[in-house]
C-alpha cells in the first residue's frame, strides 16, 4: 500500500528525472540563446532554469532542510554548466532531505515568513507538493522555449518516467 510519504518521494523523484531531461536539453543552446528574453513574459531559458533552482532552495530551507543558497543570478553571463552543477548539488541535497522524512513528519505544520513579510503555515506535504507542481509549471515553459529553438526535451509523462525507472514497457512517445 502506498503511503503519503512514498507518493511525495515518488513525485519528487519524477520531478528530478524530468528536470534532468530539461537541463540536458538546454546544453544544446548557445549562451546567446540561453540568455535571450523570449516567451510570453520575456523570460529566458536561463532565467527560468535559475528560478527553478532558487525557488527549490527557498522552499526546502523553509522546511528546515540543510540546503545551501545558490550563488548566481539570471543577470550573470548564461552558462548552462553552472546551472547543471547547481542542479545536481541541489538534487542530491533534496533527495537526502526526503530520505530523512518519516510518514508522521508530513502533516506537521511548517511556519515561515514569505518575501512580503506575511506569515504562512502549511503542512510539510503541502509544501512539497507545491514544490513539485511549481516545477512542472516552469518546466513546461522552458520546454516550450527549447522546442522553439528546435530542441524539444521530449515527453514528461509520468507513466513514461515510471516505465523508464522500472525498466518496464516504454511507451511510444508519439502516442502518449
Amino acid at each position: 500500500m502506498s503511503t503519503k510519504l512514498s507518493m511525495i518521494q515518488t513525485f519528487c523523484q519524477y520531478t528530478s528525472w524530468a528536470n534532468e531531461r530539461l537541463f540536458e536539453t538546454a546544453t544544446h543552446l548557445s549562451p546567446e540563446q540561453l540568455g535571450a528574453a523570449q516567451g510570453e513574459m520575456g523570460e529566458s531559458v536561463y532565467a527560468l532554469l535559475t528560478h527553478l533552482l532558487v525557488v527549490q532552495v527557498n522552499w526546502l530551507q523553509r522546511l528546515g532542510a540543510e540546503i545551501q543558497a545558490i550563488s548566481f543570478t539570471p543577470s550573470q553571463e548564461p552558462d548552462i554548466s553552472i546551472l547543471i552543477k547547481g542542479w545536481h548539488e541541489l538534487d542530491r541535497a533534496t533527495q537526502s532531505y526526503l530520505a530523512t522524512l518519516a510518514e508522521s513528519d508530513l502533516d506537521a505544520p511548517k511556519r515561515y515568513v514569505n518575501d512580503r513579510g506575511e506569515v504562512n503555515v502549511y503542512a510539510r506535504w503541502q509544501i512539497l507538493f507545491h514544490l513539485v507542481n511549481h516545477a512542472a509549471q516552469h518546466r513546461s515553459e522552458v520546454a516550450l522555449l527549447l522546442t522553439r529553438y528546435g530542441f524539444s526535451p521530449g515527453w514528461f509523462d509520468f507513466p513514461y518516467y515510471l516505465d523508464e525507472r522500472d525498466g518496464t514497457t516504454i511507451h511510444d512517445e508519439t502516442n502518449s
